[in-house]
């Protein structure tokens, strides 16, 4: 039988050695290379030998990660740490499968439809993959073939969409500002010398993919209002056509390898964004969440990720992880999460308009006059104005019909307005921003 070398686990050993240790008789194997190696710098084949098979399945010789830097980072440094330290990973799958339990079922009805379309302002689903034989973005060095995994990604888009790349070197603090607030890039990627993005052209919604953030590949789809099943359809072609220009590592066991386990298995991350402001003002979103059981499998994040809870009312719902589910079970879990607290929402409406009509109505026709009339807007205090206009719109007390004439106004609020407007102050800024505002609501 074939055996392999004791100091390289990969050439085919030629040359053994048998040793007594504890009376037991051992045999070590050597391939020329390491032998040679070894006796060049003056070390005993057989002493290197003994220490790497100690640290069998105790680190990776593909790329040197090892258990004490897992248990530091909690994240593996390459897609083949996963077998080489194979107990280890599937250890912490089988306990990340014990924590992840999801809510129990709730029947979706028509009322929870209509719900949703009122409420839910953009879907999104992400898919986590990464390349067989590349370190993990933590640990990637420019000299690694990463221009083979840009063009297969950018391959995968060729038949579904036009897209355009943005390497994250090339972009100013500005543009990257902005990709941020739009939920195009994250922060990470944002700082990733050898990260990029992929942006589907002349599309405010649509599919873009993130590479060399956390995994090498993070693409996603978001569309507007409640269309979570009609995103992962999208992204799912493109995921296929990924599978055909990149060797994408999976494994039969935990499915998706990636850079950190809580993401194995469907590596899959599904979410809406609700509005939810009767709900959050009379008892708080992330309570009632925790309360009603739903941070079993699942998570609520506000508008601009974790710790921004309370942020003009708009509450991200996704799930926790996906090892021990299918694709299919967390897109059914996310919606009916969403419904459910759409139903609250309804129910806290009735009850705050019971409680206090008139500063409610009060509060809502203001910011619609301010919306219509004011020659200065800043970002923030527009993205305020926005909340309270949505629940006039909820409510049937303005004119506006269509909730999606007011998502338009958020790009408004965030570092886009500023690129398109580089060069002017701060105060012409806030002029342009309140007559596009005005131009915009009027057109409805």
């Amino acid at each position: 039988m074939q055996r392999i070398c004791d100091i390289c686990h990969k050439a085919e050993a030629t040359r053994f050695e048998n040793v007594m240790t504890d009376g037991r008789a051992f045999e070590y194997a050597y391939c020329e290379a390491c032998y040679s190696a070894c006796l060049k710098r003056g070390v005993m084949p057989l002493q290197l030998a003994q220490m790497r098979r100690a640290r069998l399945g105790l680190e990776c010789d593909e790329c040197g990660w090892t258990y004490e830097k897992f248990k530091d980072t909690y994240m593996f440094g390459c897609p083949e740490c996963y077998t080489q330290m194979r107990q280890i990973a599937c250890e912490e799958a089988a306990a990340l499968v014990g924590r992840e339990r999801m809510m129990p079922d709730i029947r979706l009805t028509d009322e929870d439809a209509e719900n949703l379309s009122l409420y839910a302002i953009s879907s999104r689903v992400r898919f986590a993959r990464n390349v067989r034989g590349l370190r993990f973005p933590a640990t990637l060095t420019d000299g690694e073939d990463v221009h083979a995994l840009l063009r297969g990604a950018f391959d995968a888009t060729k038949g579904l969409f036009e897209a355009e790349v943005y390497p994250m070197r090339t972009l100013g603090a500005m543009k990257k500002k902005a990709l941020i607030e739009g939920h195009y890039i994250s922060p990470a990627l944002a700082e990733h010398p050898l990260g990029a993005l992929i942006l589907q052209k002349n599309s405010e919604y649509g599919i873009s993919v993130m590479l060399n953030e956390e995994d090498h590949i993070r693409a996603q789809c978001v569309l507007e209002g409640m269309s979570l099943n009609e995103a992962y359809r999208q992204l799912k072609r493109y995921d296929e056509k990924l599978a055909q220009t990149l060797d994408i590592a999976y494994d039969a066991q935990l499915g998706y390898l990636t850079a950190c386990p809580t993401n194995l298995g469907a590596a899959m991350r599904a979410s809406v964004l609700l509005f939810l402001p009767a709900l959050n003002r009379m008892c708080g979103v992330k309570k009632v969440f925790k309360d009603l059981g739903l941070d079993r499998g699942l998570t609520v994040r506000g508008y601009f990720g974790e710790g921004s809870e309370d942020a003009y009312d708009m509450f991200q719902i996704s799930n926790q992880g996906s090892i021990d589910a299918s694709e299919e079970s967390i897109l059914q879990h996310v919606v009916l999460a969403a419904a459910k607290l759409c139903r609250l929402e309804r129910e806290a409406l009735k009850r705050l308009m019971a409680m206090s009509k008139c500063e409610l109505l009060d509060g809502i026709y203001r910011s619609y006059g301010t919306l219509k009339g004011a020659y200065m807007l800043g970002g923030e205090e527009l993205m305020s104005l926005i909340a309270d206009v949505k629940l006039g719109v909820i409510l049937g007390v303005l004119p506006i019909k269509d909730m999606r004439v007011l998502n338009k106004l958020i790009w408004l609020s965030t570092s886009s307005l500023d690129i398109l407007t580089e060069g002017i102050s701060e105060t012409e800024r806030s002029v342009k921003r309140a007559r596009l505002v005005r131009e915009i609501v009027t057109e409805d």
